[in-house]
């Protein structure tokens, strides 16, 4: 499993965080601007639509495309994977943003499109997966997304590891070998993907074609805090105060630790 390590700061408490030197799989945000000096980086450009939650605040799908082609202007390097403008829990709008991205297939290439799939219910889910798998290509990435707080509320948690045992056959079928999970680097959940992958195996599945990856800025949050991930134990610890900041820890040094040993966990699953 491969992590896109979320880059949204260039600096992090006035010290300079080398995050593309860490791994070439960066994910970016067209809210976030930053400087990128890896030009061999793949470059997920997320649309920015977690962000545009509310309606007043959304912009037409052609702005949203024309954000994140002038973010990819600005920081020098062709994005490799290109993430349609969903929209949180509503599957008619995602659906909509994902039409409208394939429209723009031709003018996009060689960038990999990342077709979303949303919904309230497991139902909506796969329901959204079906009519968006009838416009994707097998060169498509598939983005399951409404998912970032999968690892702290169990009925996100639980949709999740649901459309995904549902929805893996039908994406396997389709010929389809990228998956990307959004904002997901919680340990537990991703070994139960993984779980869920072996159960196909054992199934007779050739799973092993479908590529999985995931991205999550909750990393640089947590290192900020204090916490400190346990390579080990593969668990997040709290090991340092707010006494202990710039003292016993640089919250930018603590990012790049805990980063190093994610994408070595992450790997590993």
């Amino acid at each position: 499993m491969i992590l896109y390590v979320s880059k949204c700061n260039d600096k992090l408490n006035s010290k300079e965080l080398n995050t593309e030197s860490i791994s070439e799989y960066l994910c970016l945000n067209p809210i976030y601007p930053v400087t990128i000096n890896n030009k061999d980086a793949k470059i997920l450009m997320d649309s920015g639509a977690y962000q545009d939650t509310e309606k007043t605040k959304r912009l037409t799908f052609e702005k949203a495309l024309a954000r994140q082609l002038k973010y990819e202007q600005n920081i020098g390097v062709m994005i490799h994977r290109i993430v349609a403008y969903d929209f949180i829990g509503d599957l008619e709008e995602t659906l909509k943003s994902n039409e409208f991205l394939v429209s723009k297939r031709k003018e996009l290439e060689p960038r990999q499109l990342v077709l979303m799939i949303q919904g309230n219910s497991t139902y909506d889910y796969i329901n959204c997966l079906i009519k968006t798998l009838n416009i994707a290509d097998k060169n498509d990435c598939i983005g399951f997304g409404g998912v970032a707080t999968a690892g702290k509320v169990n009925e996100v948690k639980f949709k999740l590891l649901d459309a995904f045992k549902l929805g893996l056959p039908l994406i396997f079928e389709a010929g389809i070998k990228d998956i990307h999970i959004f904002g997901v680097g919680s340990f537990t959940v991703l070994k139960e993907i993984k779980k869920i992958m072996d159960i196909y195996k054992l199934l007779n599945k050739d799973i092993d074609q479908i590529n999985i990856s995931c991205d999550t800025s909750s990393f640089e949050v947590r290192s900020v805090m204090g916490s400190v991930i346990n390579i080990e134990t593969e668990k997040w610890e709290k090991t340092f105060s707010k006494a202990d900041k710039y003292i016993n820890y640089h919250p930018a040094d603590l990012t790049t630790e805990n980063t190093i040993k994610a994408i070595k966990i992450i790997g590993s699953v």
